[in-house]
Parts: structure tokens; sequence; C-alpha cells
């Protein structure tokens, strides 16, 4: 394949790439072709040899990227050899330079820098087409197309994959990439002039500048960052391209070279290199200038990267600043210190739709708080809560309450709606995951829930008969009732609100528990607690119907009334039972009848349905057993228990130390 020759014109050749910027535009009205000069405007004359412009199209050599258009070479007449230019023929000598990449690891997760396979370089020439002078020149021309300042550059490829030092390196020679743009100071380059016009491109994150590896002025060569030297490797050009920018290096060589995404690959971790010029969109960039912030709100964005870039300067508010960004808001206090907080995604979307600093809530007093399931923020006049539920603000007297109730660990749970006012005599509501909470002036703040909320909602809640509820529900037998302003709700039933034992433990209940009917031996003592009993409530039913066999003479297997006979174990039966606790195959049946349970004291101390603890970690209500035994500790070293002849109160210590204890009430 015929190579181009570059002697037929050598003398004008050297006085072109010889000449100044000034003399360069004399000479182009004088001579037959024109040496177009890229006005500050990016506009151009038409190209030709070696044409200092700003458009994207000044050197055409072989792309490195599968997208982009191969160099026109129809033009070319063989029988003539034309003036020297960096528009080259490929020819089996092109993939001549050498991979700089060995002296770089890079981190991207592509190929190791280097050219592309299937792209050639043009041949080897004798001296460089492109000199400090054309290059000085063409800087000179581009100063003003970028104003100093901070940017995030993204690529032409996807706008959402940006320039990036790779793992956020601040050693030299860390690898430069393109990644998913996620704010970090590893994507956000500063950007300086010199007094020629040259750009230097600095990394926030490491303080090192946009470099080529060992200055190698050979297509392909590596992009790292490094500390600056002022060297030409760390200066660039920009190069309008219909509105994007190319960044040209001021490397000297045979061809122009640009900062390029390796292969044309839009996927973040691709390596970033130069590369011979070719006005692809791999060597196409997006300037996004980073809007300025005060030092302290920097400092806070630096730390919260899922508030995405600032959009707009910092506002004045009553308190002091306001700096909108992508995902978020960022607030100062001038009065309190320079004390800053942010607001951001999910909360921030609520926080604005309620008018932010100027709203309902006023302005943040903490940085939003992880919980159990979601996440909150506290705000000058109320809080906002997000949830699996979705995203709520709570204030005043109904938040008091919540508050009151153990917020979303209690009963309650998440709010499921905001706050509802306008109701009848100017009261709210507001619906939650348990229940919901009713305010007026004259009833103050009360729960509806369950069966009642149900009822309440078939007489129209407030507006119906029965008005406002004005205390919550409360035991009743052993159901429930709640009084409102008109009326009274009943609920006849039974059951267990409130605090329960965890799910792998006996449950204790209002209800009475059932057995087994068989004579006498299908005798239950009634369930003594009320819907909502607490903990220990449970334990004192348990214990007064303990005392209630006081008396009662010891019968081997008997766990029946007061009076007839108890042993050991049947007397914990029977006591239990006194809780609502079903203890399932314990029962005073099984406790005759089957031979198993006639050894349930032994049976009971190793069920894992209630919790062992340490005899040292005792507690009344708790059981304590021995061998072949069983009893009900009181405290103070004193059980109640079933033991020949009769049912009585006696020391913890009478059998020597216990074997251990268990919990039933956990």
């Amino acid at each position: 394949m015929q190579r181009r020759s570059y002697h037929r014109f050598p003398q004008l050749r050297k006085t072109v790439c010889g000449m100044s910027a000034a003399t360069l535009l004399i000479t182009s009205l004088c001579m037959p072709t024109t040496i177009a000069f890229a006005a500050e405007t990016g506009s151009t004359s038409p190209e030709t040899t070696n044409s200092i412009t700003s458009d994207a199209t000044a050197a055409t050599t072989p792309s490195n990227n599968a997208s982009s258009s191969a160099p026109d070479t129809t033009a070319n007449d063989s029988s003539e050899e034309p003036l020297a230019t960096n528009e080259q023929q490929t020819t089996p000598e092109a993939d001549s330079s050498t991979d700089q990449s060995t002296e770089q690891s890079s981190q991207s997760t592509e190929q190791s820098p280097s050219h592309s396979g299937t792209s050639t370089l043009p041949p080897e020439k004798t001296g460089p087409t492109y000199t400090v002078e054309y290059l000085d020149a063409l800087a000179e021309a581009n100063k003003d197309l970028i104003n100093e300042g901070e940017y995030t550059i993204s690529s032409a490829l996807a706008s959402n994959l940006v320039l990036d030092v790779s793992n956020g390196s601040t050693d030299n020679g860390a690898n430069v990439q393109i990644y998913q743009d996620n704010a970090s100071p590893a994507q956000r380059w500063k950007v300086t002039k010199d007094d020629k016009g040259y750009l230097t491109l600095t990394n926030e994150g490491s303080g090192k500048v946009l470099d080529i590896l060992s200055g190698n002025n050979q297509s392909g060569a590596n992009v790292q960052s490094y500390a600056s030297n002022n060297s030409r490797a760390q200066k660039w050009i920009a190069i309008n391209s219909n509105g994007r920018i190319i960044l040209r290096s001021a490397l000297t060589g045979d061809y122009l070279l640009s900062l390029d995404v390796f292969d044309g690959r839009a996927k973040s971790g691709t390596n970033v290199q130069s590369y011979a010029d070719n006005g692809s969109r791999a060597q196409q960039w997006n300037f996004e200038k980073i809007i300025d912030m005060t030092p302290q709100v920097r400092a806070y964005w630096n730390q919260h990267l899922r508030l995405g870039r600032p959009t707009q300067p910092a506002e004045t508010t009553t308190y002091g600043l306001r700096q909108t960004f992508q995902h978020g808001a960022v607030y100062q206090w001038t009065n309190a210190n320079n004390k800053v907080l942010g607001v951001a995604g999910d909360i921030y979307a609520k926080y604005a739709s309620l008018g932010a600093e100027n709203g309902i809530l006023g302005m943040p007093l903490v940085n939003e708080t992880t919980l159990r399931g979601g996440h909150s923020q506290a705000f000058q006049k109320g809080e906002i809560h997000q949830s699996a539920a979705g995203t709520f603000f709570t204030r005043g007297d109904i938040q008091n309450y919540w508050a009151a109730h153990g917020w979303e660990n209690g009963w309650l749970g998440y709010p499921t709606s905001d706050e509802v006012t306008g109701l009848r005599d100017g009261g709210a509501s507001q619906r939650f995951q348990g229940g919901t909470l009713f305010w007026s002036t004259a009833s103050g703040v009360h729960s509806v829930s369950g069966t009642f909320l149900g009822d309440y909602a078939a007489r129209r809640y407030e507006a119906g008969d029965l008005g406002y509820p004005v205390n919550d529900e409360h035991d009743w037998n052993k159901g429930l009732a709640q009084d409102f302003q008109h009326g009274t709700l009943f609920w006849n039933g039974c059951g267990k609100k409130g605090w329960q034992n965890p799910a792998q433990y006996f449950q204790v209940s209002s209800c009475d528990v059932g057995v087994p009917a068989n004579g006498k031996f299908g005798y239950a003592s009634p369930s003594r607690i009320t819907m909502n009993a607490t903990r220990d409530q449970a334990i004192e039913a348990m214990i007064s119907r303990a005392y209630d066999y006081l008396g009662t003479r010891y019968v081997w297997d008997y766990a029946l009334q007061p009076g007839v006979g108890v042993d050991c174990a049947g007397l914990v039966m029977q006591s239990l039972y006194a809780a609502g606790m079903d203890l399932h195959e314990y029962n005073p049946s099984n406790h005759w009848y089957d031979p198993w349970h006639s050894h349930d004291a032994n049976n009971m101390a190793a069920d894992s349905r209630f919790m062992h603890v340490s005899l040292n970690d005792r507690q009344r209500g708790d059981l304590i057993y021995w061998p072949g035994h069983i009893a009900i500790y009181l405290g103070n070293d004193q059980i109640i228990e079933a033991n020949v002849p009769t049912v009585r109160i006696n020391s913890l210590w009478a059998y020597g130390a216990p074997s251990g204890a268990l919990r039933p009430f956990v």
C-alpha cells in the first residue's frame, strides 16, 4: 500500500508549522488554501491542511471506537502527493506504538489501558507535525471556551458516566476512568488556565491533576492523576464540538491527541486514554459547572453524597442559608454556630411538599435518624417518618400521644397518613398501622382501634352520633369498652392486647383455658387477667391463685380444685391457668391418666416453651425445680409448693440447691 509523501512541499510545510498565530491569520488571506483559526465563538473557516480549529474534525485518524466513522480518504489522488496533513491511510506498520500502561495498574473493570486492537496508528514521521507554536496558537484561540471553576465532566456516550479517579485514590498514578455519577470528590475537577490559555484539571478528591502517563505522545497512552509538574502532559485545550467539549492534549507529535473513552464503551469503569483525534462521541465531554457553596456546606456535602450535586446558589432564610441539591437541601444556621443540617430523599420530598422551612414544620433540628424499619427527622414543629407504610409527618398533641405510647415501636406502629384537619369542632385525626388517633379541644387525643374502629367508622367517626372518643379502650369483664362524647362501645370477647410473651413461649389471655372434659379431671382455673394486663399483673394472678391452694392436701398426679388435691406440677398448672396460659398437653386429665405426665415436674423443667434462666437471676413468679419437684418462687428466697402433706410456703433451700429456674412470664 502506498504511503503518503511528506516531501513534496517541504519548505512550505516548514514555514507554516513555524508561523505565529498572527502570521497564520495574515497568510490565510494570501494562500490558495485556507488555514482556519478558531474564534472565541467556536466558528471556523473551511478546513484544510493543519487547520487550527475549534471543530472536532481537525484531525481524522483511525478511531479506537467502534461507533465512530472511518477517516475520509475518497479525495486522495494516488497520482499526485498532497501537502502533508495529519490524515493517514492504514499501513502494515501502523500499529507500531508500544503499550504505555505497564507503569500504571488500572482499577478499571475494562481492558487495561492501550490503543484499541482494532485501530491502526498513522505511519511514523521524521519530525513533529504539530509543534509547540501550533498548539500554543490553538490554546490561545480557544482560551475563553471554558471558564475557570469546578466541574463535573460527563461523557457524551452517556450523561450518567463521568470522569472519575478510580476508587477515589489520592496516590500518584491513580487510574482515570468513566464511572457512574455519584457526586463524590473523585468526580469533581477544578479547571485553571495559564497565560497561554492551556487548561489544567485538578481533582478535588486527590489534589492531583489529569496527566498523560510518562508524557507519552503515542495514541493509546494511559491517562492518570498525578502531582502537578506543569509539564505539557498535564495541559489541555478545550475545543468546541457541536456544543460539547473535546480535550486536546498539549503534547507535540505527529497527530493531535484527545481525551478518549477506550473503545467507545458506555460502561461504568471503562478506562480513559489519550488517542488520536477522531471527532467521535468517545472524545466528546460535557462540562457541568458545580455551583459555589460555603466551606461548611461543602464539608457536609462530602459526607452526604446522596444529596447529588447543588442545583442553585445558597439563599438567605430566616435562620441562615439554604442550598438545594439534586436530591435534597442543606441548611446552615448562621445564628447557631453555623450548624449545618441536611434533608434528603423521601423525607425531603415530603418536607418540600409542606413548604420546606417556610411551611408547617419549620427548620430541621437534627439530621435524619435510622429507626427500626424506617427513618425519621425532627423539625421545629414536628417530625417526618419514612417506612414501608410511606412517608408522613406528625406534630402537636397527636405526635405527643404517639411518643408516649412508644413511637413506631409501640402498638400504633408507623403513621400511614398525614394529619387530617378540618374535622368536626376543629378537630384532627391521623391513621397509624395499629389504629387511628382523634383529637379535639374538648376531648384531647385518644386512639380507636380493632373492632371499635370498624364500629366507629360505620357510625361516621366523630361526625356521627358518638362524637369524639373521651378515653382509650379499657377492660370490661374479659372484654373491652370505650367511651365517647355521646355513648359507649362494648366488646364482649376475650383475648390479649399490649404485653404478651414472645411467640416461642406459652401465651397469656383473658380467655379461660380449655382442658379435656373428664369429670373432676376436667377442671381449669378461670383466667383472672384482663385483655390489657401487664406482665406484673399476670404474675400476681398466678401467685394469688397459688395462695388459694394453701392447705390443700397433696395427692400424687392430682391437678384439681382447691381443697380437693394437687401435687407439685398440678399446683403450677392451675396457677398458670389463672393467667390464661394454655399449657396444651399439660392438663389435669393427662396428668392423672398418662404415665409420661405423671412426671410433669421433670417434663416442665426440660420444656423450651418456658424461658430457662440462671438461678442467680431468679425473680418473683419464676418456677424453681429439683429432680422430681417444681415450685413457684415468691421472692426473698421463699417458695409456694405442693408437697406432703399440704400446699405450703417453704424456704428455697429446703431441699438443697435447686437445679435451675424457669420464667413463664418473659
